[in-house]
């Protein structure tokens, strides 16, 4: 669906219908929103991976509309579009990310491939004791970051 310039009234007139759809903004080309069956709405951007017609096509979410305005969506798809411009993949960065370890996985792997070989059994309990009372309780599921 082609749609006029996304604004609060735009959003805020969009109904949901029996299936997903999306109402595309008129000045800045891959920049929309998308309504699902229930009502939800969230800014996403369109855009080809590459060059080319051959590309494959992808979508990012931007963010629902109650976190973002209008205004504030645009700049962010204005944002994502210059860096797909510059080469970049965001679905792929974000699907990567998905894929990343967690630091109890990465805790694990420390410990069996460094510690264990590399440490007096001493000290290796005593990382141990470290990891499991102090870090991983608080951090052990979250993704590595780079």
């Amino acid at each position: 669906m082609r749609g006029g310039l996304i604004t609060k009234r735009l959003v805020d007139g969009l109904a949901p219908q029996g299936a997903e759809y999306f109402a595309w903004d008129r000045d800045l080309k891959g920049f929309g929103l998308r309504v699902t069956p229930k009502g939800e709405k969230s800014y996403v951007v369109k855009y080809r991976a590459g060059s080319g017609r051959t590309a494959p096509t992808r979508r990012v979410t931007l963010g629902p509309v109650g976190n973002l305005t209008p205004d504030e969506a645009r700049k962010l798809a204005k944002t994502t579009l210059a860096s797909v411009a510059g080469g970049n993949d965001p679905a792929a960065l974000k699907a990567a990310e998905r894929l990343a370890p967690t630091l109890a996985e990465l805790a694990d792997l420390f410990l069996s491939e460094h510690v264990d070989a590399k440490r007096k059994q001493t000290t290796a309990l005593h990382y141990r004791r470290i990891l499991k009372a102090i870090v991983l309780p608080e951090l052990g599921t979250r993704p590595e970051r780079r």
